[in-house]
């Protein structure tokens, strides 16, 4: 069997924030020789967002092929067995997924990292996911006492909030942190093809506002629309085409009519759609890092974004943003209108948000992950 350079453990390929990072940075590395393998615990997977499509079969290992709860508590045994045996094969294993963050900690190889992409200890506060309290309660007490201890100072992170969270929890001050950011894939995020990206005054054509909607609850989506709501029924609601972007089941989610759903296919199309956007809204009530609302500032988009954390690694308020407080739903409606009246404010943010993405590529973003690799190579 071969050896590579990289191994992330995850626990699915579905498409999401984390795993879309990894994809994107192994992406970038291959570029440059380094290769990169996927250990999941279950065998889905998205062709499209994942990017997975661009992978091949032997970069990815799942044991059983199958996502049933037995077969996953058994891939979990087989991948734990099989690193145990083969992690002189790997240069660097990176865990990133907080669920099995703790258990695979346990192996303490020097060359074993976790990502943290988020809050971790928060994450689950919605009761989406984890709804048994005890089991929430549990969760929060192992990534407390267990998660943010078990590797030393080999951790990684996406931000300097995820960093935060993590020392405000561990009381460990990592002197020296490591940071791989997350970036945008510039040649497909970018505004070539928003055709009045000097965002000319036209009285009769509605301003189009945006979101990316999750079920999730404190990804804020139902914020989003309430607000539409309420514009709706302040009379403003002729002035705006109301856009949703997903590729979840948002079924559970109360839509008003005035909301148009879109599915894209891949990066591409959700790049189209961006650029026919003139506001970009993000609702969470706390991001790790937020890569949606920097993909739509590389596509021109006036941002409206919550105070979530995250974004202040990209986003500065009254100058290629705007901000509210997250949950009030109130102010977001206010914005929305502000920038809709306010044409020229709408059009500075607009052209700041484009000159702040392209300080933000993954080929930056995988070099810092790359002199992690190169540092260990005299132990490998």
């Amino acid at each position: 069997m071969q050896n590579f350079d990289v191994c992330f453990v995850c626990l699915s390929l579905k498409p999401g924030g984390g795993n879309r990072v990894i994809f994107e940075l192994s992406e970038r590395m291959a570029k440059k020789s380094y290769k990169c393998r996927f250990l999941s615990l279950t065998s889905n997977s998205n062709q499209n967002f994942s990017k997975v499509a661009n992978l091949n079969s032997d970069q990815i290992l799942c044991f059983l092929k199958s996502d049933s709860k037995i077969a996953i508590i058994l891939n979990l045994l087989l991948t734990f067995l099989y690193l145990i045996f083969n992690k002189n094969k790997y240069k660097m294993i990176v865990i990133n997924n907080p669920l099995i963050a703790p258990i695979f900690g346990l192996l303490n190889f020097d060359n074993l990292y976790y990502y943290i992409q988020a809050d971790d200890y928060r994450i689950f506060d919605d009761r989406f996911l984890i709804k048994n309290g005890f089991l929430l309660w549990l969760y929060k007490q192992t990534t407390e006492k267990v998660t943010y201890k078990i590797y030393g100072d080999r951790y990684l992170f996406n931000s300097r909030f995820s960093f935060d969270k993590y020392k405000d929890l561990s009381g460990n001050n990592i002197s020296n942190p490591h940071f791989i950011l997350p970036g945008i894939d510039l040649s497909i995020f970018s505004p070539f093809q928003r055709n009045d990206i000097t965002l000319k005054v036209d009285e009769l054509k509605p301003i189009t506002v945006s979101t990316i909607l999750r079920k999730h609850p404190w990804k804020g989506s139902q914020d989003f629309l309430n607000a539409v709501t309420t514009i709706c029924d302040q009379g403003y609601g002729g002035k705006f085409n109301f856009v949703a972007i997903t590729n979840e089941d948002v079924s559970s989610l109360s839509l008003p009519q005035q909301v148009k759903l879109l599915h894209p296919d891949n990066d591409q199309e959700l790049s189209l759609n961006l650029n026919q956007s003139d506001i970009f809204v993000v609702t969470s009530w706390w991001e790790g890092f937020g890569l949606p609302g920097l993909e739509a500032m590389a596509c021109g988009c006036a941002i409206i974004t919550t105070k979530n954390g995250g974004c202040n690694e990209y986003a500065k308020a009254e100058l290629n943003c705007l901000m509210y407080d997250p949950k009030d739903v109130e102010s977001l409606v206010n914005l929305i209108i502000k920038l809709e009246e306010n044409h020229a404010l709408r059009k500075k943010i607009s052209e700041c948000a484009i000159t702040t993405s392209l300080n933000h590529s993954w080929d930056f973003s995988a070099s810092k992950l790359l002199q992690l690799v190169e540092a260990q190579d005299n132990n490998f």
